[in-house]
């Protein structure tokens, strides 16, 4: 899988399209939240290291565009639910829990 890199001003541009597209920011202590409603949620933390987002939204759509296919999983219990990009090289051994 490819490593990826994320800036400040491309994850600004990401909170941007998805803010035009309807989605709620929340800003938590790790990570900013983008939400629709409870099924549809995206995470994009702090340390510009991960993006988390709901399979089958159109915040996925919006992050495949922008950085291709995911390149890591979440933990076995979230990851048929969580598309997950890592932008430290790190792809999740055993994935790695949404908070």
């Amino acid at each position: 899988m490819k490593e990826l890199s994320l800036t400040q001003q491309e994850a600004d541009s990401l909170a941007a399209n998805l803010e035009n597209t309807g989605y709620e920011k929340v800003e938590r202590k790790q990570y900013h939240r983008f939400s629709k409603g409870r099924a549809d949620a995206t995470y994009i933390h702090y340390s510009l290291n991960i993006i988390r987002s709901t399979v089958n939204t159109e915040a996925e759509t919006i992050i495949k565009k922008a950085f291709g296919e995911p390149n890591g999983k979440a933990s076995d219990s979230q990851d048929d639910r969580y598309s997950s990009w890592f932008f430290n090289g790190y792809v999740g051994k055993k994935g790695s829990s949404v908070y």
